[in-house]
């Protein structure tokens, strides 16, 4: 019989405690813990003995493998009453949901390491995989090239471990329960695709919990990253008033238009009486499209000058407008009827002679789509020439937005 200083939580589950006189309490059902900050110390124990639970102190407690198999020997029992301590380990954490921030995913939590230290006992680290997986059903042995193709099938199944120190996403509330919460200042640095992955494997309360507190600009982004259209619904629908109204100012139009597609009535009504009659007659535009067709998925907002400005004055203009640096790939120049007549990249903006006429270092033979294209015409379009944005005209060309590489490459049509 060895002693050991660590072990998991499951190993130690259902598994008989001894006292010093080496007489059976019981087995150990689960574990009280304190709330303080640092790691959690293991404070009360819940025993079952002939089919009646008991509620234990323990002075000592250490554990020892004998045959692969953990003996729990404990000394100085002390009754407690369990009203007055709250949280059960198996029951409010064991399968609960975290955030892994250096991971940039949700894990479940399917142990815990646990480590005797001066005396305490404490959580150090939490587990989550496939390893953990099988342990919790008794399976210990697997071959290893088994468990690679299950890791490689299952993604989420690979193994991790998060110190505890680590877990800024786990805080105890007073209502018994564990509350999974994300560290809303250290998550919000993180990139907006990073956030929308982490909220996509959210459950439905946490994710909107999460989401409101973000502000409206980062909010917008994380919509845009969210490739579940049904989840984005959700999240738009269940937004108070003064925060549908104050995030529409970062929603393009065409995003609005794809999330408007999946509402109700009621909810897209409750949208569109909050935007200006000019970006609902776009949006509607956009909407009346057919799926997987180049204007359904375009982009309205767009930088555009008249065929006969100077080059200087287009600068001057563009320094004085907030704008999202991709609209900067091209500059569309129209004639008074908005008829697409050329575009200017943006080298030649920065350094072409501020004298010139806009007309003279345009490119006139420009690649352009039709708004009624169908969006794998327009993927090959993009591969063909190795382009990230392409104006899209109707069959007058007259401009009527820009589609942009990675807003083909993420819709679901390609998924199919």
């Amino acid at each position: 019989m060895v002693k050991v200083n660590s072990v998991y939580f499951r190993s130690i589950l259902n598994k008989s405690v001894y006292d010093e006189f080496g007489d059976s309490l019981g087995k150990l059902k689960d574990v009280y813990v304190s709330t303080e900050k640092g790691y959690p110390i293991f404070i009360g124990y819940k025993v079952l003995k002939d089919r009646e639970d008991f509620y234990y102190e323990f002075r000592n407690i250490n554990f020892y493998e004998h045959r692969g198999k953990i003996i729990i020997k404990v000394s100085g029992v002390y009754d407690i009453l369990p009203q007055s301590y709250k949280y059960l380990l198996s029951k409010e954490l064991l399968d609960k949901q975290i955030v892994d921030i250096n991971g940039k995913k949700v894990v479940k939590i399917m142990d815990l390491h646990i480590a005797n230290i001066g005396n305490e006992v404490r959580i150090v680290a939490v587990e989550s995989g496939i390893t953990s997986f099988l342990r919790r059903y008794n399976i210990k042995y697997i071959p290893s090239f088994f468990k690679r193709a299950v890791n490689q099938i299952f993604k989420k199944t690979i193994d991790t471990v998060i110190k505890w120190e680590d877990m800024e996403s786990i805080e105890f509330i007073e209502n018994n329960n564990l509350a999974i919460s994300i560290p809303h200042q250290k998550i919000s640095t993180m990139h907006p695709a990073d956030i929308a992955s982490i909220l996509e494997d959210l459950s439905d309360i946490d994710r909107k919990r999460i989401f409101e507190s973000f502000n409206d600009d980062l909010a917008s982004e994380i919509l845009e990253e969210i490739e579940d259209n049904n989840i984005r619904v959700d999240l738009i629908k269940d937004l108070s008033d003064s925060k549908i109204i104050s995030i529409l100012d970062y929603i393009s139009n065409y995003e609005l238009a794809d999330i408007l597609e999946e509402m109700d009535d009621k909810s897209k009504e409750r949208i569109l009486i909050n935007l200006e009659e000019s970006d609902i007659k776009t949006i509607k535009t956009l909407m009346s499209y057919e799926d997987d067709t180049v204007g359904s998925l375009m982009n309205t907002e767009f930088i555009s000058f008249n065929v006969n400005m100077k080059l200087g004055e287009m600068f001057e203009i563009i320094q004085d407008i907030d704008f999202k640096d991709e609209y900067l790939y091209n500059i569309y120049v129209l004639n008074e009827e908005n008829i697409l007549e050329g575009v200017i990249n943006f080298k030649t903006l920065m350094f072409g002679e501020r004298h010139l006429d806009v007309y003279d270092v345009m490119d006139k033979k420009f690649i352009y789509l039709y708004d009624t294209e169908d969006l794998n015409t327009a993927l090959e379009i993009f591969l063909k020439y190795d382009l990230v944005s392409i104006p899209v005209v109707d069959k007058n060309m007259k401009i009527c937005g820009s589609l942009f590489i990675h807003d083909v490459l993420t819709k679901d049509f390609l998924k199919n």
